[in-house]
């Protein structure tokens, strides 16, 4: 389980010091909360569509500083409505944090994924110390909230947990701030902010903008698949195909990153496709996503382009990690027929089905969240090394042993893709 620090959780007060909510650090000095815990520190109506002004009082329980008390002033402000939208608030602290205090990390996620969270707030009678409570995301509430179901056997969420971050309890990101508690005798629940709500109310965050302009990556993900063998309906059905899911992956990743995202399609495949143009974009890529059918691992330049990429993830493998591989699979058909190498690897579709469909199905939803969280996986892991990219002026191609070598591990059996009925 990935390791966190919750030191980027603050403790919101009035002047008097008296706790009333919380919220968290997202960048340098960069704070998100609900708007009407900002309200009720500064003693204004929580409805006002103006930005309040006055300085807040803000503290880091986490820190080991001596001096964990800062002011911040309100940067974003988006009252709370009657149809429930709204309720953020971005703060800036007039000074740095401490420094043993880290930004939170965030993460997007499928609203509709039963997943464990944790939030950590300050209730009634705990407002010095504060706790925590485990509970389980439910499904979206509307347009605008996801719900959030406390745990059996777990503390209430209530009063004081109000712009508290909420951590996804497999990879501890934050997906989200607590904006409301529902509690009755016989359950409690609380509505989450998703963290795309968070980032398009503060669509200029500083440390956004430091993100990408570290962005070292020229494409999110390279698209491979083997067209060139089939008759010209069914070459122009795969490509068709391509070109679809890289239209679904880049509006799915708009919810995860601020700007766009591209992923490289070579939309007009030939004979020796992949030259060095080719292979430089494949440098360029964080990740590489390769459209499976068992005759693909047959074709020599389809292997000469897998190789390449194998040997790039080898190279960048410690800066992603031992569990995040940089090589995507989604089967187009034939999982079955696959190597077991790939099968054990592979994000089976099977859509053979809805081959010549427009990818509009909610069929396709829940993958395409999985996956795009995979390459934007990829693409953050790579940010800090902008070292690994240094060579794809003159990307290596692989050698002919070691294609030859790929292909004969792969052992595929031939089959055929389904024809237009």
């Amino acid at each position: 389980m990935q390791q966190y620090s919750p030191t980027s959780i603050v403790r919101i007060c009035r002047p008097d010091g008296a706790t009333v909510g919380a919220g968290f650090l997202v960048g340098k000095r960069q704070i998100f909360t609900c708007a009407h815990v900002v309200a009720f520190a500064l003693g204004v109506p929580k409805e006002s569509p103006d930005r309040p002004e006055g300085v807040l009082r803000i503290e880091f329980p986490f820190s080991k500083s001596v001096d964990i008390r800062r002011e911040a002033s309100v940067e974003v402000w988006q009252a709370a409505q009657a149809d429930g939208k709204g309720d953020i608030a971005g703060l800036s602290l007039v000074t740095d944090a401490p420094e043993d205090v880290q930004p939170a990390p965030l993460k997007s996620f499928d609203p509709h994924d039963r997943r464990g969270v944790m939030v950590y707030g300050f209730p009634k009678g705990s407002e010095r110390f504060g706790r925590w409570v485990d509970a389980t995301q439910h499904g979206p509430l509307g347009n605008t909230f996801v719900q959030l179901q406390v745990n059996e056997g777990e503390f209430p969420v209530e009063q004081g947990y109000s712009g508290t971050p909420v951590y996804d309890y497999e990879t501890k990101n934050v997906i989200g701030i607590v904006s409301q508690a529902f509690r009755t005798d016989r359950a409690n629940a609380g509505a989450m902010i998703s963290k795309d709500l968070l980032l398009q109310a503060w669509n200029n965050l500083e440390s956004i903008k430091e993100l990408e302009a570290q962005k070292t990556y020229k494409y999110a993900c390279y698209i491979s698949y083997a067209p060139i063998l089939f008759s010209d309906d069914v070459r122009d059905t795969t490509t068709a195909f391509a070109q679809a899911l890289r239209e679904k992956l880049q509006t799915t990743m708009q919810m995860i990153f601020p700007d766009k995202q591209e992923i490289y399609v070579d939309d007009e495949r030939t004979s020796d496709f992949f030259n060095s143009d080719k292979a430089q974009k494949l440098c360029q890529s964080a990740s590489m996503l390769v459209i499976c059918f068992p005759m693909y691992f047959g074709q020599r330049d389809c292997a000469r382009e897998y190789t390449t990429m194998e040997n790039l993830h080898r190279h960048r493998s410690e800066m992603l990690g031992p569990y995040r591989d940089s090589i995507l699979h989604v089967v187009l058909r034939g999982h079955s027929l696959l190597p077991e190498e790939i099968r054990v690897r592979s994000y089976n579709l099977e859509v053979e089905t809805l081959l010549y469909s427009d990818m509009k199905s909610s069929v396709f939803d829940k993958d395409m969240w999985k996956i795009a969280e995979h390459i934007a996986e990829c693409c953050y892991a790579l940010l800090d090394h902008p070292e690994v990219f240094s060579e794809c002026d003159e990307p290596p191609l692989s050698q002919e042993q070691q294609i030859q070598q790929f292909m004969t591990r792969m052992r595929y059996r031939r089959t055929s893709l389904p024809t237009r009925s």
